[in-house]
């Protein structure tokens, strides 16, 4: 059975955050680990990560062949505390985290854009364990009408 649109967008999505991994490419950040949520707790040796929360899947639009989409996501980012530079190091794993959203906008074809929306780095002070920001970004797609699995 073929995976619907929405799921390969995700798994996309993923496999970009997967870069920072061992500062593949060219950004700022190691990651530890990337999580799709699936409500499970990790432990403080996989920090630095982000955590993916795909939300609302919305139809914004359905014309005669077509059902045109937007897939909102939260990503929670992640890392060590206790550092007086921390809020730094989170704007730089922020702004890695947009570049490798929009590094293939298209998601390899599946989409017609990835936009960034916001970011909010959460309040924290210099003996915290964790800090911890926040990205929402949407996809743009198109699937064929009343298939979820052919994007067009």
């Amino acid at each position: 059975m073929t995976d619907s649109v929405q799921q390969r967008i995700i798994d996309d999505v993923e496999s970009s955050l997967l870069a920072l991994i061992n500062g593949t490419g060219d950004y700022a950040t190691d990651l530890a680990q990337v999580y799709v949520s699936d409500g499970s707790a990790i432990s403080n040796a996989e920090i630095p990560a982000v955590f993916l929360f795909p939300g609302a899947d919305r139809l914004t639009e359905q014309r005669i062949g077509l059902d045109a989409r937007r897939l909102e996501l939260t990503f929670s980012l992640v890392l060590h505390g206790g550092e007086s530079d921390w809020e730094r190091r989170l704007r730089a794993f922020v702004a890695d985290v947009q570049r490798a959203l929009v590094a293939d906008h298209a998601r390899g074809d599946l989409a017609i854009d990835t936009i960034p929306e916001e970011d909010t780095v959460f309040e924290g002070a210099d003996e915290c364990e964790t800090v911890e920001a926040e990205v929402k970004a949407a996809v743009v797609y198109r699937t064929q009408y009343g298939d979820p699995t052919t994007p067009m």
